[in-house]
C-alpha cells in the first residue's frame, strides 16, 4: 500500500490483516469530552495491542469510563473492532 510503509520498509499489520497505522486519533472528532492526558495512556497501550485485551484498574474519581469509551470509540471508527464486552461489578450496571 503506498503510504504505509514504515522505516524499516515493512507495514505494520494486525492479525485481521489490515495495515496499522500511527495517525492521529479518529476518535477525537466524534467524543463530547475533553480527555485529560492521563486519560490517553491506556489508548496509547490498547491501539499497540492486537487483540486489544486491557484491565483499566485506576484509583476512584479518574476516569476509567471516559478511558474505555476512547479505546472503544477509536476501535470503532477504525474498523477494527465489532463486538466489546464492558465488565464491572454489578451495583454498577445501572449506573
Amino acid at each position: 500500500m503506498p503510504g504505509a510503509s514504515v522505516s524499516s520498509g515493512r507495514q505494520p499489520v494486525c492479525s485481521s490483516g489490515k495495515v496499522r497505522r500511527a495517525a492521529p486519533f479518529r476518535s477525537f472528532f466524534r467524543i463530547s469530552v475533553r480527555p485529560r492526558t492521563y486519560q490517553l495512556v491506556p489508548l496509547m497501550m490498547a491501539l499497540r495491542l492486537d487483540p486489544v485485551r486491557l484491565l483499566i484498574a485506576d484509583d476512584v474519581g479518574v476516569g476509567k469510563t471516559i478511558e474505555a469509551g476512547l479505546i472503544l470509540r477509536e476501535l470503532l471508527d477504525r474498523g477494527e473492532v465489532r463486538r466489546f464486552a464492558v465488565l464491572c461489578p454489578p451495583y454498577l450496571c445501572y449506573q
